[in-house]
């Protein structure tokens, strides 16, 4: 072979890894907003945003003044867009399980959800289009959920521009969700549009920007997935966060929908998750391109439904996932002979022979390097990410940072630098790497397509890939070239645009797992590697750990904190024993709690006031203020023995109030000894029946109360119990000292508040 035709070989070799790594990097992204001047028919995320300003203008908190200034919005744009609009005024119950501060997170209040119903020219089954509009009290919600109630709105003047749909389009925005889903609850199981419903699209936001996600599918939702195949700029799916999200203990509106059996689609975006949940989820951090997103996918997806037969729907599970800008989808059932034809070619090819240079395809020296070039990895940015995590002070409750967006290019350099560094073993025989990489593959590939169907395709794939790239091992250097490169460039445009997805849905606390899965094409792609001149090799490991040195300086000289710094603080009054504390949820006091708290205030847990609770606080003592106390009033007290119940239990019917008009009380029981509990006759069952009536600590929330307040019936132990009832109000007291933080408040549910609490024994 003369001196050229190496040269032109290396150079198409170079080319192609080069476009490979290209792919790894490629993140997904929202589309381009479609302009206001856009045809009427057509979604046009301008159009939304002139909805938005109306509606993120302040927080809208359930039970709130602001919440219900949103909701008088939403009719008048509804019924100006013709819909049939009402308002679900209920009351609704949840037990949600264990909530982050040690107690069992139990809710009931009043909703207003707002139901629209579009009639179509078939009435009968219909579709629900569903989000929430009510916020946390910390920011005006511009993303979670304001952004999705805009698409909403615009999404129905575009359906309605056109042709009318033969099946009813139900639009619900439910109230209530920040505080337990109760809206949703509230809707599926009092509304009578809730029985017509034959699919659910929900659309939620844990951030402010990035590409719609399509995260959970309800059951028989494979007729849904396909059209949201092919659905223009259709959302960014895999099967695999749904069998994620199924064994996490996060929970949206969609839950009632698969409940009750519905197929549906779930979708949320992730970008910039900072912001979420705060103040600076506001208008100035909406990225209209994800807006746009959102609102092509309900404009699309509704079309499709509008004209389906909904009642023959229903349709068998399928495994999908995005492969260069497509979405790939195969039936469940499909997913273990995949698993077995990958595990049989690679098996095929490792046990046949050799590898092209001759030399075994898994050898103890090469599994050892390859494990070394993991953990190190793995180890590496785990304590990048955690040392520059902790220089700002929003990593301790995110696991995220401002701009830490940035920091994924240091992973991508990391994996690019271990992965070529190893010269050693690129020299000697690159293709052991994929042999030692395929048999892990396989395992995983059997294991998950038998256990987590969904997550299947992640080694299945690759598996495939790698062993057919095996098995040209003893071929023509052309093929052998080719079956290298389809496993580098295949691996790369399946794992790299998961990696980063995984780096923000994670959050960079878990970067561990984005950079095992850069390693993994890394590995996946080394005979290719191995085909590239030892310059190049080099030189792409040296800018790779120089594009990471780079990222770091710049995080070490400007960490990007513009973010509001964490400041909680709250006062509460015992009105029984005339004492006041501030208490904060911080590690410390900042330049404006320290106002309250002094230099050094007390920490520890509150047990006196927050029974159960193995949050610990800073407290000081505050000067009492004269606020009145909410009210507690026993309505009947009955002893139960019927057999059914059981004997030594009794019925205790109580009616508590805020006479301040606080938009939440605390319900508590010391002591435990509750079995069952209900709110406005709504009976909520245990979420744990096997730890019902323990002797620990029962709490519950009550949201909007109004001025009639909320009656709860309780089923207790014989014996005297004491009750604890405390209301919470925005904002702190009137009296001495500075009232407002310098620099806004925290992503924190308890933020700013004033707590009233008093004592009863019954």
């Amino acid at each position: 072979m003369n001196r050229m035709t190496r040269l032109l070989r290396h150079g198409v070799r170079t080319v192609a890894f080069a476009g490979a790594l290209a792919a790894s990097g490629r993140t997904p992204r929202a589309p381009r907003p479609v302009d206001a001047d856009a045809p009427e028919d057509v979604f046009s995320a301008r159009r939304a945003e002139r909805l938005l300003r109306r509606i993120a203008v302040e927080p809208r908190p359930i039970g709130s003044p602001g919440n219900a200034r949103a909701r008088a919005v939403l009719v008048a744009e509804l019924r100006a867009l013709g819909a049939e609009v009402t308002v679900q005024d209920a009351v609704a119950v949840g037990d949600l399980g264990p909530a982050p501060f040690g107690v069992e997170y139990r809710a009931g209040g009043r909703v207003c959800n707002i139901v629209a119903r579009l009639p179509g020219t078939a009435p009968g089954p219909a579709v629900l289009l569903m989000t929430h509009y009510d916020s946390v009290e910390q920011g005006p919600g511009a993303s979670d959920a304001g952004m999705l109630v805009a698409a909403a709105l615009e999404t129905v003047r575009a359906l309605r521009a056109g042709p009318a749909p033969r099946n009813d389009v139900i639009v619900v925005f439910t109230d209530g969700e920040e505080a337990g889903l109760l809206g949703a609850r509230a809707f599926f199981a009092e509304h009578p549009a809730a029985a017509h419903v034959r699919a659910v699209l929900n659309f939620e936001a844990r951030g402010t920007s990035g590409p719609a996600l399509m995260f959970e599918t309800g059951p028989g939702s494979g007729a849904l997935v396909r059209m949201l195949a092919d659905t223009p700029d259709a959302a960014v799916a895999s099967s695999l966060f749904d069998e994620a999200y199924q064994r996490m203990p996060n929970a949206t509106d969609f839950a009632f929908a698969k409940e009750h059996r519905l197929p549906g689609l779930n979708f949320a975006n992730i970008g910039g998750f900072i912001h979420y949940h705060g103040p600076e989820d506001d208008l100035a951090h909406i990225d209209p391109g994800t807006l746009q997103h959102h609102g092509a996918n309900m404009l699309g997806l509704l079309r499709r439904l509008g004209g389906a037969d909904l009642d023959e729907l229903r349709d068998c599970d399928r495994v999908f996932f995005g492969l260069c800008g497509r979405l790939v989808h195969y039936p469940v059932r499909a997913a273990v002979p995949l698993a077995l034809l990958g595990t049989a070619a690679a098996t095929h090819a490792l046990v046949r022979g050799r590898t092209p240079a001759g030399g075994r395809w898994i050898t103890g020296a090469g599994a050892g390097r390859q494990a070394a070039r993991l953990v190190v990895g793995a180890g590496a940015v785990t304590a990048l990410t955690l040392g520059l995590g902790s220089r700002t002070p929003q990593f301790r409750r995110h696991g995220d940072f401002p701009d830490s967006g940035q920091v994924y290019g240091a992973l991508i350099g990391l994996a690019t630098a271990l992965t070529l560094a190893d010269d050693r073993a690129q020299v000697a025989d690159p293709w052991q790497r994929l042999g030692g990489t395929l048999p892990p593959l396989a395992a995983s590939s059997v294991v998950l397509s038998a256990l987590l169907p969904g997550g299947s395709y992640l080694p299945t794939w690759p598996l495939i890939g790698g062993a057919v790239a095996a098995l040209t091992g003893d071929a023509r250097p052309t093929v052998r070239t080719l079956g290298a490169l389809g496993s580098a460039a295949g691996a790369a445009a399946l794992l790299g645009p998961l990696s980063q997805l995984l780096y923000q849905g994670l959050t960079p606390r878990a970067a561990a797992a984005p950079m095992l899965t850069l390693q993994l094409c890394g590995e996946l792609a080394a005979p290719a590697l191995g085909a590239l001149p030892r310059p190049v090799r080099r030189a792409l490991a040296a800018g790779g750990l120089l594009a990471a040195a780079g990222v770091v300086a710049r995080r070490l000289r400007s960490p990007g904190d513009t973010a509001a710094a964490p400041e909680t603080l709250s006062y509460l009054m015992d009105a029984d024993a005339g004492r006041a504390v501030y208490f904060s949820s911080d590690a410390r006091p900042t330049g404006w709690t320290r106002g309250f708290l002094g230099d050094r205030p007390e920490k520890g847990l509150l047990p006196e006031y927050f029974p159960g609770w193995d949050r610990d606080f800073l407290y000081a003592d505050a000067v009492p203020v004269d606020l009145p106390a909410p009210t507690i009033e026993v309505l009947a007290d009955e002893v139960l023995a019927n057999k059914r119940v059981g004997p030594g239990r009794r019925r205790l019917a109580l009616h508590v109030t805020s006479p301040r008009g606080a938009r939440q009380l605390l319900l508590a029981v010391p002591d435990g000894g509750v079995h069952n509990w209900s709110v406005e006759g709504r009976f909520c069952p245990p979420a744990h029946p096997e730890e019902t009536g323990q002797d620990r600590p029962w709490e519950l929330w009550l949201y909007a109360p109004g001025a009639e307040g909320l009656r709860v019936e309780l089923e207790v132990d014989e014996t005297p119990i004491r009750l604890r009832v405390a209301d919470r109000s925005e904002g702190l007291p009137a009296g001495d000292g500075p009232r407002t933080p310098a620099a806004g408040l925290d992503i924190d549910s308890w933020g700013n508040g004033t707590f009233v609490l008093r004592w009863l024994k019954v």
